[in-house]
């Protein structure tokens, strides 16, 4: 537990490390504590980046030659949700903002871990949101998004989140 204290706790600074690349990093370490359904047999652990953001460049140059869960990650940058075959993780990014709602019921029932950045991202339906709190970066899970998803969530990830309930 103290360990994943340790992960979570954002015990570097803002400054310290770019607030992107650190939610970057922070994405492959969400991955160890979800387990998606063995029906996933892509050659490719797939992270969408929905939209344009900040955060593109960071995860393109973190994970252009990493693997997660065993595999190697591809990074793909889409303009509509209805794009995401084969997608293990969603990033959604703040220019999406108008169009969340349609993007929660598209992605509802699939195994899909779905993170953003924005305020209230979580309360509208995605499972995993980023914020600040006194310069360190924290996240809000939704529990309920993530059991519509299908996804197996490990406990000890929700231990050190901010858990919210969809709107």
């Amino acid at each position: 537990m103290l360990v994943l204290c340790m992960i979570f706790s954002g015990s570097a600074s803002l400054a310290q490390i770019g607030e992107n690349r650190l939610k970057s990093v922070w994405m492959e370490k969400f991955s160890r504590f979800i387990e998606w359904p063995d029906t996933d047999t892509s050659e490719y652990f797939v992270i969408a980046i929905l939209g344009n953001g900040e955060i593109n460049h960071a995860l393109e140059d973190l994970y252009s030659e990493r693997t997660i869960k065993g595999r190697p990650v591809r990074i793909k940058v889409i303009e509509n949700a209805h794009d995401l075959n084969g997608c293990n993780i969603l990033f959604v990014n703040s220019d999406h903002d108008g169009k969340l709602d349609e993007i929660v019921r598209i992605v509802r029932s699939k195994p899909i871990l779905t993170i953003g950045d924005t305020d209230g991202f979580a309360k509208r339906g995605l499972m995993i949101n980023f914020f600040i709190e006194k310069n360190k970066i924290r996240f809000e899970f939704n529990v309920s998004a993530a059991k519509s998803s299908g996804l197996s969530v490990d406990f000890r990830l929700l231990e050190v989140a901010k858990i919210i309930k969809s709107s």
